[in-house]
């Protein structure tokens, strides 16, 4: 009986919203076609930003490749939402990404609703299949 009513309060608080509410990504190459940066690239810096229009993360990306989009330098800053509940993509420093980014403004942005992933060799074949 124990069990029954710790399982009934947990999915009272599984219902609540905090997690970021998105559609699942579609194909790597669906999602080429929707974003206008497709990028390989290594995360080699994360700043905090706490402004009057939010925070969130500004990440510094080294390019290795560029899968999509005019790119005119070797690295570039992407802008992500806060961490939980948002929909924040959680980056690695060092570690190398497929990053899908959309201009706003002049600024691109990502977000877990794309198909950003650390397994970079495995969807750069995806995308040439």
């Amino acid at each position: 009986m124990k069990k029954i009513i710790i399982c009934f309060i947990l999915s009272l608080f599984a219902s609540i919203g905090w997690a970021c509410n998105c559609p699942f990504p579609g194909s790597a190459k669906a999602e080429m076609k929707k974003h206008e940066v497709v990028i390989i690239g290594k995360v080699i810096s994360e700043k905090w930003i706490n402004a009057n229009d939010g925070e969130y993360y500004i990440y510094t990306f080294q390019i290795k490749e560029i899968l999509k989009g005019e790119i005119k330098t070797q690295l570039i800053s992407i802008k992500t939402a806060p961490p939980s509940p948002s929909c924040s993509f959680p980056f690695k420093l060092e570690k190398n990404y497929v990053i899908y980014a959309n201009k706003v403004g002049e600024e691109l942005t990502t977000s877990q609703c794309t198909r950003n992933t650390r397994h970079w060799r495995k969807e750069k074949k995806a995308l040439e299949d």
